[in-house]
């Protein structure tokens, strides 16, 4: 796997045009057809973080209410999803992934271990038609709300401003268990 540029200054908490310039306009427009995705399954929150070190960087942690969902970490010229799934939607995971793309299959067969039949993936998005099926994977971690049409209309939109919370070195979901997960070189 070919190590892409990410924003790996955790003292410059990077701005929005700062990520768009990085990001590039193609990968920021996709990035934002994916959170509307995202938005009309679920209570959407966003939030700036830089969780797991350098090798990561900065990236927006999405939440449906206080659940993780996703983490979404900038690379030049487009972004990379990491995405857990607990053992308990470990099944789920398999039952969907013969209708889910052949690189995502693999991931998930390559996955790094998140209890004893769950995983972590990381794919980093470089199509539109990627979005789908990785959306896919993310109802399985999380149901979806009922999708409504409207749902961009009665949300404020995060795409004019970011959170800026105080960045937290390590974060937990609910395998409980994030930090040894990113130790893994290879990632």
């Amino acid at each position: 796997m070919t190590e892409k540029k990410r924003l790996a200054e955790k003292s410059a908490w990077p701005t929005e045009e700062c990520v768009q310039r990085f990001m590039g306009k193609e990968a920021w427009a996709r990035l934002m057809r994916f959170e509307d995705m995202l938005r009309e399954r679920y209570a959407l929150t966003r939030e700036m973080k830089f969780p797991f070190g350098n090798s990561y960087g900065w990236g927006f942690r999405y939440a449906h209410k206080k659940t993780l969902l996703l983490y979404v970490f900038f690379e030049e010229g487009g972004f990379c999803c990491t995405l857990s799934i607990r053992s308990a939607g470990a099944p789920k995971a398999e039952a969907i992934l013969n209708d889910l793309r052949p690189e995502i299959q693999t991931l998930w067969k390559n996955r790094y271990p998140c209890g004893p039949e769950g995983g972590w993936i990381h794919l980093s998005i470089v199509n539109d038609e990627e979005l789908a099926d990785f959306v896919r994977l993310i109802e399985v971690k999380v149901r979806p709300k009922s999708l409504r049409s409207d749902a961009w209309v009665s949300m404020p939109s995060p795409h004019s401003s970011f959170n800026q919370n105080a960045a937290h070195q390590t974060e937990k979901d609910e395998s409980g268990d994030v930090e040894n997960i990113f130790q893994n070189p290879d990632l």
